[in-house]
């Protein structure tokens, strides 16, 4: 088979910083979680830990599952001494910044609606006695993280918001515009505060507020037909891009939710959170695809490229609901549920896919006869050695012509990527003349 059997031609339009493993496939990885007693919404959420090859899955009534082993396996996380029994279907985790073992969960039905560990799961701690809850977002610009706000679920003017890290909470809804719709917040700091409201009732929009939630102005969306209904995703620069309800499509602001500005239209974005890869660019869900845009974050019109195998078909009825990507591991996670009292099983989907910046000299830990594509003429890949005698790096263009070969020492070496264009590099063996 040629090396370049399945690249898919949009990929030439990504920026030069994507290393694609050509052998790809979607796994199953739902693993022991398969046919789990659950309810409707059984497999709900899955979150990459930041920094560490870990998923987290969240599973209707059975809390939450880890993984770190690409979900060949999950393990039960609340399992310590003392700790709380998360039941609710979880829908939101949200990481402490400087400590990935600390973050929040939040639910809807069944049980508290917020948790906060301290100890990577180990134990939890319910956090106040509100419940039902679609979110939760934390005030990381005060040290103590004494600001939090939740969603009500599915209930018009209902907002919570805490001072004291969760402790107590107090019901702030009523200072939304009158029969706003389904709440989706997202805190910038103490004083400001945005609220993306959407739903079956009541209005949508973006709200926001600048004297810590007495007061809401509406400042994006259309009432009727524009507002967010997942969690958005907030650069490092502040800017927040946002998806709307229905499949609406994504709006961006540059100014701290000031302003917003529509940058893909309705159909192209599957409604879920988008997600930020490590060169910078945005992966979001698409029609039974993961679609990616390097210009999300700057252009008036985003664009969007297919950068994996279309996602496997799915029953008649379910969809998958979102993406992650983890980018230790260098994957692609999606999941699906649907109404029925078990997990499904292929609730969960990976694709192996590497992703890294070459500047100037990349280190590409490729395995034998699994071929790496890379955009960035003339630069320098280091290949680490790999042990076999007679192993050899092939530098092929992209219509499958051979470049040159380069030898492979045991301690690995640099091999020069083509002059121009994009080079697709394959580890073979010495023996087998793969």
């Amino acid at each position: 088979m040629s090396p370049f059997h399945g690249i898919l031609s949009g990929i030439v339009c990504l920026i030069a910083v994507l290393a694609v493993p050509l052998s790809a496939a979607w796994v199953n990885v739902t693993a022991n979680l398969a046919n789990m007693q659950s309810e409707c919404g059984n497999l709900c959420l899955l979150s990459a830990v930041p920094g560490k090859d870990k998923v987290i899955a969240g599973i209707a009534q059975k809390g939450l599952w880890q993984t770190t082993d690409g979900g060949a396996t999950w393990t039960q996380l609340g399992t310590g001494a003392g700790s709380a029994v998360i039941t609710n279907r979880p829908g939101c985790i949200v990481y402490e910044p400087a400590s990935a073992d600390i973050f929040w969960e939040a639910g809807i039905y069944n049980g508290g609606g917020v948790y906060k560990t301290t100890d990577g799961g180990v134990t939890f701690h319910q956090l106040g006695a509100i419940s039902h809850n679609d979110n939760v977002t934390v005030d990381f610009t005060d040290p103590l993280r004494k600001t939090l706000l939740a969603a009500g679920h599915e209930q018009m003017n209902k907002l919570y918001k805490s001072i004291d890290g969760g402790q107590t909470w107090t019901d702030i809804g009523s200072h939304l515009p009158d029969s706003t719709s389904f709440s989706r917040p997202l805190i910038i700091d103490a004083a400001t505060f945005l609220d993306g409201c959407s739903g079956y009732n009541g209005k949508y929009g973006i709200f926001r507020s600048i004297d810590g939630g007495a007061t809401f102005t509406s400042v994006g969306g259309t009432p009727g037909t524009q507002g967010p209904s997942a969690d958005p995703l907030v650069l490092a620069n502040g800017t927040i891009l946002w998806e709307q309800i229905y499949n609406r499509g994504m709006m961006r602001s540059t100014d701290h939710g000031v302003s917003w500005a529509q940058i893909t239209g309705s159909g192209t974005l599957t409604t879920s959170r988008p997600v930020l890869l490590p060169n910078g660019s945005v992966a979001a869900l698409g029609v039974n695809q993961i679609l990616v845009s390097t210009n999300a974050a700057v252009a008036a019109n985003a664009t969007w490229t297919q950068v994996c195998d279309a996602l496997p078909a799915l029953t008649s009825g379910v969809n998958y609901a979102g993406v992650i990507y983890e980018p230790v591991r260098g994957a692609f996670y999606t999941w699906n549920w649907d109404c029925g009292t078990v997990v499904r099983s292929n609730a969960i989907m990976r694709f192996d896919y590497t992703i890294g910046t070459l500047s100037p000299v990349k280190k590409a830990a490729l395995a034998p006869a699994s071929p790496a594509m890379f955009r960035n003429a003339g630069s320098q890949v280091f290949i680490p050695g790999v042990g076999e005698r007679g192993a050899r790096a092939t530098i092929y263009n992209l219509r499958g012509g051979v470049i040159r070969t380069e030898h492979l020492t045991s301690q690995g070496q640099r091999v020069r990527l083509a002059s121009s264009g994009i080079s697709v590099v394959r580890i073979e063996s010495g023996t087998n003349g793969r």
